[in-house]
């Protein structure tokens, strides 16, 4: 009996090992809630038996009690190991790869921050340009750089549409200076057309004019000159008839003259004609033919008719 209760307690004695391997390897709240529970059931078990059953049965059901708990602390103790040391890799391998992950974050953030950096950079030139030369094409230039920037740019908007509103009263003061110079060409152009029509008319009527006093200074140049030349015809004709007149009445002269010395011939025997040939055919009965002068016998004779 007494060797049977020493083999008894030394397994109680193992078993209690167990069990406070068990406290010190589990977490202290499942500890004593576990043997809280087994220790309340084992007791209310005692209960219900008899004195002496309870001090028959009280040393196996503590060992095998001991048992079990140091069992259970045993595959809790390695359960926690083995759940602790997989949670260590997952937890290491998901700080790596949470690691990795935020490198390549980092990695996109900084190119999104430099590529954002060069866009606004980019933008920035651009609009500086439409502002040094605020002209529709660098104006679209210089917007289309602020559409490439994500999320815009208001405070380049904002420059860019003082710009365009630079570009606009520009416009509108240059259709202003081209509509006040359009009407001025054409006031010029009108005036210009106007003083044309004016010469033209003063020339035609200045042509006129004088195409009027050339023809009354030719009309009166022929009139004198027709003047002249009829007055130089009725000199010429008046001298022609003075000397005429003077020819004939030297000629008269002549001839009287020449009748008063001229000799004609007669026939006084047998006619009472004269005769300026002396082989004139009325001589030819002639008995004798005489010469005397034609004065002479022109008082007394008269011309032979074949010389009349």
């Amino acid at each position: 009996m007494k060797k049977k209760n020493g083999i008894t307690w030394l397994f109680w004695g193992i078993g209690m090992i167990l069990f406070f391997q068990s406290i010190i390897n589990m977490e202290v709240t499942a500890s004593i809630t576990l043997g809280t529970l087994l220790f309340t059931l084992v007791g209310w078990q005692l209960k219900q038996m008899q004195r002496g059953q309870r001090k028959k049965w009280l040393l196996p059901i503590l060992f095998s009690l001991s048992l079990i708990l140091g069992a259970c602390g045993t595959g809790s103790a390695v359960t926690t190991e083995t759940t602790s040391s997989s949670t260590h890799i997952t937890k290491s391998s998901k700080t790596s790869e949470s690691s990795t992950k935020d490198t390549t974050e980092i990695s996109k953030e900084k190119a999104k921050k430099k590529e954002l950096e060069n866009l606004t950079k980019h933008a920035q030139q651009e609009v500086e340009k439409a502002e040094k030369e605020p002209t529709r094409d660098q104006l679209k230039v210089a917007l289309a750089a602020i559409e490439r920037i994500p999320g815009g740019s208001s405070t380049l908007t904002e420059r860019a549409n003082k710009v365009e509103q630079t570009i606009v009263t520009t416009e509108k003061k240059a259709e202003e200076e081209k509509r006040v110079a359009e009407e001025k060409a054409a006031e010029a152009k009108r005036v210009a057309e106007e003083q044309r029509v004016a010469e033209e008319k003063a020339a035609a009527e200045a042509k006129r004019v004088a195409e009027e006093q050339a023809a009354a200074e030719a009309k009166r140049v022929a009139d004198e000159q027709a003047a002249a030349e009829a007055k130089r015809i009725a000199d010429e004709q008046a001298e022609q008839a003075r000397i005429a007149e003077e020819q004939a009445a030297a000629a008269q002269a002549a001839a009287q003259q020449n009748q008063n010395q001229q000799m004609v011939y007669i026939a006084p025997d047998s006619g009472r004609k004269y005769h300026y040939d002396p082989n004139c055919r009325g001589l030819n009965n002639a008995n004798s033919v005489v010469s005397i002068p034609l004065s002479e016998a022109q008082g007394s004779y008269g011309l032979c008719g074949f010389e009349d």
